[in-house]
């Protein structure tokens, strides 16, 4: 532990069992920042270097206002880019994940979508890591699955109405 009370900052170091590999953990108290896992100089108020597991609710809020906002367009075709994306089941290799460092272990069987299939359609919605691997950001998904929906239910209104037409004149 050393401690630089001018500079109002902690550092822990720690050797781990992981491979002897060396943690740590950084407190600014002038700048509000935390940075665990080999983060020396925090970005924003808790910077993570590595996977995250809680035991708890985790509760985040994405930037959304429109003030912050500029050349606003709908998504167009929305329900054509869904069909693109296939849901699937699957098992895990957790032999080749135990091998990576910021990634935990996983549930044997899982659901999920495929990022490389994601990225063909929505690339924003997909990140490559630092080991390589690819990785979604379901939330940016949302958007489009409402428009999606938006887009079926206008399409199921019209049916509807055809449906009703034919039903009146038939009757009378």
């Amino acid at each position: 532990v050393t401690a630089n009370a001018t500079a109002g900052e902690v550092r822990v170091n720690a050797n781990t069992n992981f491979g002897g590999t060396t943690s740590s953990l950084f407190v600014s108290n002038t700048a509000a920042r935390v940075g665990i896992g080999g983060i020396v100089n925090p970005q924003t108020a808790l910077h993570i270097q590595g996977a995250v597991y809680s035991t708890g609710d985790v509760t985040a809020f994405y930037t959304s206002d429109e003030r912050l906002k500029k050349d606003v367009v709908r998504i167009e075709d929305p329900l054509e880019k869904v069909r693109w994306l296939n849901g699937v089941e699957f098992t895990w290799d957790n032999e080749k994940i135990s091998q990576l460092e910021n990634v935990g272990p996983k549930p044997e069987r899982d659901i999920g979508l495929i990022a490389q299939e994601v990225e063909k359609v929505f690339p924003h919605a997909v990140t490559e890591r630092d080991d390589g691997y690819k990785a979604v950001d379901y939330s940016k998904l949302v958007p489009v699955l409402i428009e999606a929906i938006k887009e079926l239910s206008y399409r199921l209104n019209i049916v509807e109405a055809e449906l009703e037409d034919k039903y009146r004149s038939s009757s009378r």
